[in-house]
């Protein structure tokens, strides 16, 4: 029969408290002071695992971020191309529209300081030339 009447043998890293021992028919109490090896392993199992788990997520989240601001910068550098070509385009429209214009009033005050007669249909016909130029020299 195993001492104090427990069921099994005494484990050496456990204590016992004697005060609630009676006269050695009593069960011990059952608190562990130390943990035994087994549960010393597994507590030092759930750490490691859980320390590990820490450290990949950590480094998960680290590649995240930097991946996020590498994003960000090819997303700002491609912006900044884009508005620099539309702005280039839009430009480059606006400075023939500005010539065409231009022409346009040269002829016209030619005309005027000649003295020929300007008529209405003779202007749009000479509008709509020079728009059909635009228009023509515009991308598709």
């Amino acid at each position: 029969m195993p001492p104090f009447g427990g069921v099994g043998e005494i484990n050496p890293l456990r204590y016992c408290d004697p005060e609630r021992m009676v006269g050695g028919n009593e069960h011990r109490r059952d608190e562990t002071m130390e943990l035994s090896p087994s549960k010393f392993t597994r507590f030092i199992l759930i750490i490691t695992v859980l320390v590990m788990n820490i450290i990949v997520n950590s480094m998960q989240g680290f590649g995240l971020y930097s991946d996020k601001i590498e994003k960000e910068k090819e997303v700002r550098t491609t912006l900044e191309n884009m508005a620099a070509l539309l702005d280039k385009n839009i430009s480059g429209e606006i400075g023939k529209v500005d010539l065409l214009l231009r022409e346009i009033s040269q002829n016209l005050e030619a005309e005027l300081q000649q003295n020929v007669q300007l008529d209405e249909t003779r202007v749009n016909r000479m509008l709509e030339e020079r728009n059909s130029w635009v228009l023509i020299s515009a991308p598709n």
